[in-house]
């Protein structure tokens, strides 16, 4: 399963819905439709999964579409019934293992840095995941996902941000291409486990465990699920499948200082733990 990117004219694209469910900071949504516009970047449509988008300046299509690989992706993995996490993910030889947080928590810099280390990336920002209880739970990988990093990280992984394209012009965030799985490569990789960053304001890493309905509570608070619309049939499915999965697959809180720290500590203990 894949989305499916469509380029239009502004003005063929809807730039309010008659009767939104939810709405945010230049979105609006409902069950069926996903509404984005970005101020002189671009407007996007998210319907029955596809991904309408249409320029509002001068960004080429890859430079528009990596503006929308946050949100507008999310919505349209959700209006396809999957569980959607805010989550970097990178393969192991023993499944996937995701990094979620709110932004700017690392997640990219983590992926990248165990990219760097011999685990490839498989996505940034979005995390699509099958919640079927027939198998495992399982993520939809992105052959070749490029990265979104700030100039500091890439500084501090050893990465030349002169090689790599702005995200647009004087913007220190960059394209990062040649972290990911090569293409072709398998569509689908079953999860190991699921990492939950934050930040705390004592010195040294901590990392706990969630079990139970706790673990449960938690994913869905990283969730684009938990405020993006989906189908009402999906809602009380979409619980009960997630549920069933966190039962097998663990879920840790991994918890950084708050200060500005290097992030060679916070890897080296996530490479320790997923090479168990």
């Amino acid at each position: 399963m894949t989305i499916s990117w469509r380029s239009a004219l502004p003005e063929m694209l809807a730039v309010r819905l008659p009767d939104p469910t939810a709405s945010g900071v230049c979105w609006q949504a409902d069950e069926r439709t996903f509404l984005l516009e970005i101020p002189d970047i671009a407007r996007f449509r998210v319907k029955d999964g596809e991904v309408a988008y249409a320029s509002l300046g001068d960004l080429d299509d890859r430079a528009i579409r990596m503006f929308g690989a946050g949100l507008p992706a999310a919505a349209a993995w959700i209006q396809q019934g999957y569980f959607t996490l805010h989550a970097s993910a990178v393969a192991t030889p023993s499944g996937a293992v995701l990094f979620a947080g709110s932004s700017a928590v690392g997640k990219s810099a983590v992926a990248a840095a165990l990219a760097q280390r011999g685990y490839p990336v498989l996505a940034d920002e979005v995390a699509p995941l099958n919640l079927s209880a027939s198998g495992p739970l399982t993520l939809v990988a992105s052959p070749d996902a490029p990265l979104l990093l700030w100039r500091d990280v890439m500084k501090e992984l050893g990465m030349d941000a002169e090689k790599y394209t702005p995200l647009r012009p004087g913007l220190p965030r960059y394209v990062v291409d040649g972290l990911g799985i090569p293409n072709p490569a398998p569509s689908s990789y079953a999860v190991r486990s699921i990492y939950l960053l934050g930040t705390r304001n004592d010195p040294g890493i901590l990392l706990t465990q969630i079990d139970g309905g706790r673990s449960v509570l938690a994913v869905m608070e990283n969730a684009f699920n938990r405020y993006l619309p989906q189908p009402s049939h999906l809602r009380q499915r979409t619980f009960v499948e997630l549920t069933a999965q966190l039962a097998k697959t663990p879920v840790y809180r991994l918890m950084r200082p708050n200060a500005k720290r290097p992030i060679g500590p916070l890897v080296d203990r996530i490479a320790g733990e997923i090479a168990l």
